[in-house]
């Protein structure tokens, strides 16, 4: 049987509006957009106190501006793997020498805070609960967190929280000891992902002792807030007006200081046509461009052609806020005037993963696994499809550790499976998309279950070839849309796994795919299976350099991620490497989640 129609309706509306940075006429800037509107006046921000030695200092490690190999050898090594389009870069300020870098993990990681109450209470004593956190499963370290205090009531809001590192991409475990007048009464272990999973992170379980009901306690995480500066996003609109600068291609940087005193770059725009009169229009977190909107901000304009540098300009948020044209000069500190830009600039409140999936965002995990040849025959030991073991193979260890943490986020446990590569029974060629359990439906209720439908259905597909993931992939693009058009106002994200073994023979077509998919609330999560040649994964993840298909068309946002399961091993992580696994496959989700709704999709707040 073939790939179905019969889905079940979930996922959110979008808004195909896919320029993150975009040059517009006058005309257009006035009528872009419904957002509060940019305020400026024409006062010119007085040059910045000359505080410093005159300098042509222009590049991102501070060599002379005409050194343009250098400023391009810096570009690359500061991860600025967009060299034709918008960069933002994470930097890590608490050092200087980490090359504008940052660490991408750490940006993901973000902090709750926990909530817990009682209800319904039947018998009334001094009720306090206990609380640990495990982050390792396989280690089963319990890091304790603190204890509540002591309340006597029918229904408790306890006073006191607790705040705790979130990793989606892992099973963190709380621990919860409820004390009845200081006395042990039960011990209750909850994954945090069940309770970030439940309806606007709130999960109610009932408390019974020996068949005895006592009431329900009741747990609720929420986002941690820190500042101001760490929840909001900037809006720029930038206005050129040139002297002798001649029209062309050109980028802006902007640059932020190190507490080493050092200009690092911070954003890169895309290429746009640069004339007197251009408007220039992009975001980026406040976080990533300053601590204060005292500190002071370098932009820096850049010929595209050879990488040119043209001139710059400092200004503060604060300044901004005030006083919208700033003069332009030709270097640092430079008393020769090149123009004036005009900045217009609005904060807005940042949407995180949390705020999402507390808004009412869930995330269904669809599975296409890999029937070809190459796999070996599924009754040969050495197959990697092999079913008449003890343990279980590699495809049965991915689809169960990545599964079991999506499917805390999936209320409703159903994965629609599908495989390729293979001749399922009934048939007589090859379908490079098709419904493992042989049914209408795809649709395969809990982990445990698609593993017992997987195994099954070795029997009954004849493994052939080659390897086409576009069918696949166009499949489930047809299924968003659709559902994007029926329930334009439910708050869905998919994500893809497809799990294969070697080569893909359609690479042209899957990279076409993969880059119109990224205005649409899906993620791709690609894991190789064996030891087979994975070179055009690496290819498709974009790490390296971003997505292109073959008409040259770039991805406009980051939204496959690849994992070679057999680098595990050989990395020396122990035969229990499910934790491993789906920590390195699912860290990017919530990012990626985040860049979707920011940039594409249109969320529709539950609360």
């Amino acid at each position: 049987m073939g790939c179905s129609s019969v889905h079940k309706p979930k996922r959110t509306r979008t808004d195909n509006n896919s320029n993150l940075t975009s040059t517009l006429n006058e005309k257009q800037f006035n009528e872009k957009s419904s957002k509060p509107t940019f305020k400026g006046n024409d006062d010119i921000i007085s040059q910045p106190p000359p505080n410093q030695k005159f300098s042509r200092v222009n590049t991102l490690t501070s060599v002379p501006y005409t050194d343009r190999v250098q400023l391009i050898k810096d570009l690359k090594m500061l991860g600025a793997k967009y060299p034709r389009g918008e960069k933002i870069f994470n930097i890590k300020m608490d050092s200087g020498n980490n090359n504008g870098k940052g660490d991408d993990s750490e940006n993901l990681i973000q902090e709750v805070e926990l909530f817990l109450s009682m209800n319904d209470i039947k018998k009334i004593s001094n009720y306090s609960i206990k609380v640990w956190i495990c982050n390792n499963k396989k280690i089963k370290q319990y890091d304790y967190l603190g204890q509540t205090e002591e309340i006597s009531e029918d229904n408790i809001d306890f006073g006191t929280t607790f705040s705790f590192n979130y990793y989606f991409e892992k099973e963190q475990i709380l621990r919860l000891n409820i004390l009845e007048d200081n006395n042990e009464l039960i011990e209750k272990d909850i994954t945090v992902g069940t309770i970030m999973g439940s309806v606007n992170a709130i999960l109610s379980k009932k408390i019974e002792v020996d068949d005895i009901y006592y009431g329900n306690i009741q747990l609720e995480l929420k986002k941690k807030e820190k500042n101001l500066l760490e929840n909001q996003i900037s809006n720029f609109k930038l206005k050129f007006e040139l002297n002798d600068i001649n029209s062309g291609e050109y980028f802006i940087l902007l640059k932020r200081k190190t507490n080493l005193n050092k200009w690092r770059a911070c954003y890169k725009s895309n290429e746009f046509f640069l004339q007197n009169g251009t408007l220039l229009q992009f975001t980026i977190d406040t976080q990533l461009l300053c601590d204060s909107e005292k500190d002071f901000l370098l932009m820096e304009l850049y010929d595209s052609n050879d990488t040119i540098f043209k001139g710059c300009t400092q200004f503060t948020l604060e300044n901004v806020n005030k006083n919208s044209r700033t003069q332009l000069y030709d270097a640092i500190n430079s008393p020769k005037q090149i123009g004036y830009v005009t900045i217009y600039y609005i904060q807005s409140l940042k949407k995180t993963f949390i705020d999402y999936i507390k808004g009412g965002t869930t995330i269904n995990l669809d599975i296409a696994i890999d029937y070809t040849a190459s796999n070996e025959d599924p009754n040969n030991p050495i197959s990697l499809h092999y079913f008449l073991g003890d343990q279980p193979n590699d495809y049965e260890k991915a689809i169960y550790s990545c599964g079991t943490i999506v499917g805390y986020y999936d209320r409703d446990q159903i994965f629609p499976v599908y495989g390729f590569g293979g001749i399922p029974k009934g048939q007589n060629k090859v379908s490079h998309c098709f419904n493992i359990n042989f049914e209408e439906s795809p649709d395969i209720y809990l982990i445990d279950n698609v593993l017992k439908v997987y195994k099954n259905s070795l029997k009954d597909v004849k493994l052939s070839g080659p390897t086409f993931f576009a069918p696949v992939i166009t499949k489930i693009m047809d299924e968003i849309k659709k559902n994007l058009e029926e329930n334009p106002y439910e708050n869905h994200y998919e994500i893809l796994m497809i799990l294969t073994d070697g080569i893909i023979n359609d690479m042209k077509e899957t990279t076409k795919l993969l880059v119109e998919c990224a205005s649409l609330p899906l993620s791709v999560i690609i894991i190789g299976i064996g030891d087979a040649d994975f070179s055009n994964m690496v290819t498709l993840d974009g790490d390296e350099e971003p997505l292109t298909d073959f008409d040259g068309n770039v991805t406009k946002r980051d939204l496959v991620q690849f994992v070679e399961y057999e680098k595990f091993k050989k990395g020396g992580y122990s035969n229990n490497n499910s934790e491993e696994l789906s920590e390195e496959v699912l860290k990017e989700i919530p990012r990626q989640i985040e860049e979707y709704y920011t940039f594409f999709g249109k969320f529709y707040d539950s609360n």
